[in-house]
Formats: C-alpha cells, sequence, structure tokens
C-alpha cells in the first residue's frame, strides 16, 4: 500500500476538529496547552501547530456573536425573556456542549432550544426553561420532518405528535405559569398574584399546515 494512505490524516475528521475550534474556547485552550508543551497530536489536530491563538480567540468570539445573533432573531419567545448577554452566555455553552455536534432537535433552532431547555433547567431557571421548550417545539413543528419528537425520545418528556392530512399537532403540559393576567403569553417569570394567573398546569399544542403555525396555550 502507498505510504501516502497510510499517513494521510482523516479528512472528515480533521474538518470536525477544525470546526470545532473555532467555536469551542475550551477545546481551542486545550489545543493551546498541547501545542505549548510539544505535546503529540493526533493526525486530524495537526494543524493546530500553525494556529495563531491569539487571532483564534477573536474569531470565536466573533462565531458567537453571530451565532447568537441568528438564534435570537428566530426565537422570538425566549428572545423576549433573556437579555442579549444571557442569550449570548447560552448560545457559548450551547457551542460547548455535545449537541452541538451531534444535532437531536429537528432543526438547529430546535436543536439549541433543547440545550437552553436543560441548561436552564440545570440553573434554577425553571420558567424560562418552558419558554426555550415552547420555542424549540414551534421549530421542530414547522420543520416537519418526521413523526418523532425529541422532547421525548431525547429528554422522555410526555409530548405527544399527530400527523394528519397534512397537519401536525405536537401538544404537551407545561408545569410553568406561561400566562399573564389578561390571558397572554407572559413577559416575564411569576412574580405576584397580581401580575400573573396562579395556575401553573398549562396544555400547550402547536400546529402547522406546512406553510403557517399557530401556537395555543390554555390552562389544564
Amino acid at each position: 500500500m502507498p505510504r501516502d494512505l497510510i499517513v494521510e490524516p482523516d479528512v472528515p475528521a480533521q474538518t470536525r476538529a477544525y470546526l470545532r475550534t473555532l467555536y469551542s474556547a475550551r477545546f481551542g485552550q486545550r489545543l493551546q496547552r498541547a501545542v505549548q508543551r510539544g505535546r503529540t497530536l493526533p493526525a486530524e489536530l495537526g494543524f493546530a501547530r500553525s494556529l495563531d491563538f491569539a487571532q483564534l480567540a477573536n474569531e470565536q468570539q466573533a462565531r458567537i456573536r453571530n451565532l447568537s445573533h441568528s438564534l435570537r432573531r428566530a426565537c422570538q419567545f425566549l428572545a423576549q425573556v433573556t437579555s442579549q448577554e444571557q442569550f449570548r452566555l447560552l448560545v457559548a455553552a450551547y457551542a460547548e456542549h455535545a449537541l452541538f455536534w451531534r444535532a437531536a432537535g429537528r432543526s438547529l433552532g430546535e436543536n439549541f432550544c433543547l440545550f437552553a431547555y436543560q441548561a436552564l433547567n440545570a440553573t434554577g431557571a425553571s420558567w424560562q426553561a418552558e419558554i426555550a421548550r415552547l420555542d424549540g417545539v414551534s421549530f421542530g413543528v414547522a420543520a416537519a420532518r418526521d413523526d418523532r419528537t425529541p422532547w421525548r425520545s431525547q429528554l422522555g418528556l410526555p409530548h405527544q405528535l399527530e400527523r394528519s392530512s397534512g397537519i401536525i399537532v405536537e401538544s404537551y403540559r407545561a408545569r410553568e405559569c406561561l400566562l399573564d393576567a389578561e390571558g397572554q403569553l407572559a413577559a416575564s417569570a411569576p412574580s405576584t398574584p397580581e401580575t400573573h394567573t396562579t395556575r401553573a398546569d398549562y396544555w400547550v399544542r402547536i400546529r402547522s399546515n406546512g406553510e403557517h403555525l399557530q401556537t395555543e396555550v390554555v390552562p389544564c
């Protein structure tokens, strides 16, 4: 066998590693330490020896800003209940997570919201997590790619997904207060009985006919 075929790096693996380096600050820092200490690197990471790590940090920040801007524009509900910096930090953490590289959602937006739902719940921000789920399911139903919902298959949540005559409906029960006293989607987490309804169980139904998306939130 020709020697160049033996030593040739795995190009897809090299591409994945390079892309990960462009988005993940943590991975870039690990590579920098390895290069500085003269450690042996796998063939797919050989490019790291020629990296300008100061410039890499600037590139990573720019890419996270751009991705955050794009996702924030798409997440109509979550964008309303988080500051720009909170949202950017979520996106930066998403770029470090396995979900960023092994998509489980039906679209990029849903994939991000799957991560955001888990990350926000882990920090005790359960109300914001429910808002992320609302955005995520909306993305997924709009994508309409298959008859599975990752909220059930990946997270084990009791979502129901129905498809009939070109209509897709996904429904689930939310355990947080999603409506304000006027029956509109709340713009902030429940604080006092005067500004929010006290009921915390809501039935959420998101429906798509392939062209239009309809969201219905009603008390259980």
